[in-house]
């Protein structure tokens, strides 16, 4: 990515869900002793949302060479659409059920805990914790949680 001197639409959103599990896990760990829970959520392919409208077919080919590399060089699994219905369900799931109090900072894909290891990258925790340092400075306030 040379520094920020270059762009990747799907790099860029690589690293945005990136950041969005380290800081959940992050946020987990300091809500912990307060008794509230923080989760990662992916709501999974949702066409009907119109978030796809500026994505071409070639685009969307791009986004794929990229992620099978990433997945050194084995093919990728696509995911099946879903509905908006079907999609928003885990994130409810997520702040509704009961049962997952005790797995605070779990990352839930089709309404259930996924229990396959995350991405080295996705899962250090020093990781987190710097991230959560630098939000604190980006927007000028800390919280003590």
């Amino acid at each position: 990515m040379q520094d920020g001197r270059s762009y990747n639409p799907w790099y860029a959103y690589g690293q945005s869900k990136t950041a969005n599990i380290l800081f959940a896990h992050s946020l987990a760990d300091k809500l912990a002793k307060r008794g509230a829970q923080a989760y990662v959520v992916h709501p999974g392919l949702i066409t009907s949302s119109n978030l796809m409208n500026n994505v071409s077919q070639e685009m969307f080919m791009e986004g794929w060479k990229i992620a099978v590399d990433a997945n050194g060089g084995q093919p990728v699994a696509m995911e099946e659409a879903k509905s908006l219905e079907t999609g928003c369900s885990t994130t409810l799931v997520a702040a509704l059920d009961p049962s997952l109090i005790s797995q605070s900072g779990a990352f839930l894909r089709n309404c259930n805990v996924v229990t396959e290891p995350l991405k080295s990258h996705a899962d250090d925790a020093k990781s987190g914790k710097d991230l959560w340092s630098l939000s604190e400075q980006i927007i000028g306030e800390k919280f003590d949680l």
